[in-house]
């Protein structure tokens, strides 16, 4: 399994590396070594399954050269980021540190993109894979991954000119939300999708391209991203007056979110609402840590890929 590791190390690069204030200049970077990172990102790993085999599950696996392994059951040779949400951009363990400071400080892609001197495309693939990350945070988030591990997008009105069944077979997933002094608690819920919310008797209101609810068994609301016929649909029973969930702060928090990242499809406002939720009640060190560990996780529904 390899020598023990130095958690105190770990820690120490931590507090280098993830300083409270703005984000430092790349100079501070260079400070630790990518030993000390990489040992950052196995800490993290091997809370989900590091070095077991990410196939088969088989614990007895034998290093190999570059830091990659070989299952002793079934063969497979993989790295550290192997099925992980780490592992779907191309980037070593200290680039990931970087475009991971970069995110948890609320930097834009451009932003990062410059100070971190790599591609706009590639700062712009790993922000959306950190956000993919979080989504798998909430309860019941399998409801929006394919087979393969991607991002699915169910909804059927946009197919209707090709034979999509509309509104009434749209099975976009649906966000509880409760909003308390202690912070913001969302899943997904395990039963509802969007035409049954839109059939149910609940007060609705409109915002952006989503479709949020007066509370439900629990929740100060039910959320769910909708398209632009649907909102012609349902304009008509679209609120104008004060709903619960207007009166916290959390619908405040994540329109300052989409304001300075524009949303140009459904699926992204599931990641933005659940990014806004994920730093609603963290400290910036907190969101840090806990996007490291996000970014560790297997991806959802790739097991039973050979």
């Amino acid at each position: 399994m390899g020598r023990k590791l130095d958690l105190t190390q770990v820690k120490a690069a931590a507090e280098v590396a993830w300083p409270s204030g703005p984000m430092c200049d790349t100079a501070r970077l260079a400070d630790l070594t990518p030993e000390v990172v990489r040992e950052a990102f196995e800490e993290a790993c091997a809370r989900h399954g590091w070095p077991n085999c990410p196939r088969c599950a088989e614990e007895r696996t034998y290093p190999l050269k570059e830091g990659r392994r070989r299952c002793s059951s079934c063969g497979y040779t993989f790295g550290l980021f192997t099925r992980r949400w780490a592992g779907k951009l191309s980037a070593a363990p200290g680039r990931w540190l970087e475009f991971l400071r970069a995110f948890a400080e609320g930097e834009s892609v451009s932003s990062a993109s410059s100070k971190t001197d790599a591609a706009y495309n590639t700062v712009l693939k790993a922000y959306n894979v950190m956000r993919q990350a979080i989504l798998c945070l909430l309860e019941g988030h399998e409801s929006f991954f394919s087979p393969e591990g991607d991002l699915l997008v169910a909804c059927t009105a946009q197919d209707s000119g090709r034979g999509g069944g509309g509104c009434d077979d749209c099975l976009m997933p649906v966000l509880t939300l409760r909003e308390d002094g202690r912070g913001v608690d969302m899943t997904v819920h395990p039963a509802l999708r969007s035409r049954d919310v839109v059939s149910m008797p609940l007060a609705k209101k409109a915002w952006r391209q989503i479709i949020y609810t007066e509370p439900f068994k629990g929740s100060d609301s039910l959320l769910f991203s909708c398209c632009k016929q649907a909102f012609e649909n349902l304009r008509s029973v679209f609120l104008d007056d004060s709903l619960p969930l207007d009166r916290g702060s959390f619908l405040y928090s994540t329109e300052r979110l989409f304001s300075q990242t524009p949303c140009y499809s459904l699926e992204k406002y599931y990641l933005f609402l659940a990014e806004s939720a994920f730093r609603h009640d963290r400290s910036p060190g907190r969101i840090k840590m806990d996007l490291l560990d996000a970014l560790c996780r297997p991806v959802p529904n790739l097991a039973h890929v050979r």
